[in-house]
């Protein structure tokens, strides 16, 4: 196989800077070997980032809530005074979100500067190890994170996985801590048809000789299936505690809760709903607190760092007229918690939908339930990787007002800020990260 071989795949709204857009145009996608993933990453990691044992390591992986513990992390971390490298995906409006250092992302000549010494090397690997070496875009901006993190020398490196748990890029990682938030239904086409098959794929995110905390709702049985999966990997399993924190005060867009630590009962003001994301803290709060017990991190001033913690398209709400609230639900479990959180919080509110979602997704089950959201939804499908509009309109329960839009994400947003009948409702935008992000950027919010 020589480079001229090489698939040429155009990914389109990546980035305006040629070096990456040349360097992502050749990167591979659709169906892979599981078998040559590993040894892909794994050779990848070794030639490009040899002193990857020099980096300490904090993966978390889960069905849903994964983003927001990896954000709250390192903004504990930065808050115990630690130099905190954070790699999430997907990105909403700019690949550089991918890759930040104590809340910043990386500098878009710096990640140019990366990729263009990256594409020789990955283009001369694939070259001599055939097409099943190319690697896939998330395997990219992993490795360009790695390296990244172990130049600046930061304290910690916090990796959200992508999909799944063993079958992810960021299983090759050496890490003495990992996280699994939650387990639900999500791509069940790659991780298995039950939750205890998904919980078994998820568990090999846990490398050898590790501890893995596990979130407060999983299941006895799930978590009997995780050991069982990690017995042979020496793993030690911690589960966080549920109903650690205390809603003392809450809003529509903020609360303020308690936690009981050992020096006392600690007031914490934060900038997210209470709900699911109080379960995602305590898992947070289970990682300080094992972290503590071998490194010097003072627990009490990093728990405070969650006052810091913005999500941007994690239950968002924007207040403005109309009102918008963007949330990246797109499988069962995080369907139902976008519908508890606006009984709870705008359970008054008249409501607007839009719609969307990626192919591949199993939409139709959720679709009938979105009738206890909005009685008027807007689908759409002017984003990456889109299932097509009219598909989605057709699955739609019949008692809605249902309006197939047909120009751009950002015609949609400008005539529901025009409208006068639209002005005082909340336009609730969910099914993808990807159109969330289209529509942050129509807000001028990004």
């Amino acid at each position: 196989m020589t480079r001229r071989d090489l698939p040429a795949i155009v990914v389109g709204r990546m980035s305006e800077h040629e070096t990456i857009s040349r360097l992502l145009s050749w990167t591979a996608r659709g169906p892979e070997n599981q078998d040559s993933k590993e040894q892909r990453v794994s050779e990848l990691l070794r030639r490009i980032c040899p002193n990857l044992h020099g980096l300490e390591v904090l993966k978390v992986a889960g069905t849903n809530g994964k983003g927001s513990v990896a954000a709250a992390l390192e903004a504990c971390l930065k808050a115990g005074g630690k130099r905190v490298g954070l790699f999430t995906s997907p990105h909403l409006e700019r690949v550089t979100e991918r890759i930040r250092i104590n809340s910043l992302e990386i500098n878009p000549s710096t990640l140019e500067a990366y990729a263009s010494r990256l594409e020789p090397l990955l283009l001369d690997f694939a070259s001599e190890r055939g097409p099943d070496f190319v690697p896939y875009f998330f395997e990219v901006m992993l490795l360009i994170a790695v390296q990244v993190f172990l130049d600046e020398k930061v304290d910690y490196a916090v990796f959200e996985a992508g999909i799944g748990g063993g079958r992810d890029a960021t299983a090759m990682l050496p890490s003495q801590i990992s996280v699994i938030t939650t387990v639900s239904y999500d791509h069940e086409d790659r991780l298995g048809a039950s939750l205890l098959q998904i919980a078994a794929e998820k568990a090999g995110i846990a490398a050898e000789n590790s501890t893995l905390i596990l979130g407060p709702r999983i299941k006895e049985d799930v978590k009997i299936t995780i050991r069982r999966a990690t017995s042979e990997r020496n793993v030690r399993i911690i589960q966080a505690p549920l109903d650690r924190f205390a809603v003392k005060r809450q809003a529509h867009d903020a609360c303020v809760v308690t936690v009981s630590l050992p020096s006392g009962d600690m007031k914490i003001d934060l900038p997210l709903l209470a709900g699911f994301q109080l379960d995602n803290l305590s898992t947070v709060l289970a990682v300080l607190e094992t972290l503590a017990r071998t490194h010097e991190l003072p627990v009490e001033a990093s728990i405070q760092g969650v006052a810091g913690v913005r999500c941007p398209g994690r239950f968002e709400y924007i207040d403005a007229h109309p009102s918008w609230l963007l949330d990246g639900a797109h499988n069962r479990e995080a369907i139902s918690a976008l519908i508890s959180g606006i009984r709870t919080y705008f359970a008054s509110s008249d409501r607007v939908l839009i719609y969307g979602t990626s192919r591949g997704k199993s939409y139709a089950a959720y679709l009938a339930r979105l009738a206890q959201i909005a009685q008027q939804v807007y689908v759409t499908d002017d984003f990456h990787n889109a299932q097509n509009r009219e598909t989605l309109a057709a699955e739609l329960p019949k008692n809605l007002d249902i309006r197939v839009w047909n120009t751009s994400v950002e015609e949609l947003v400008r005539s529901l800020q025009s409208g006068p009948a639209t002005r005082d409702k909340l336009v609730v935008t969910t099914g993808s990260l990807f159109l969330v992000g289209r529509v942050r950027s129509a807000l001028g919010i990004g």
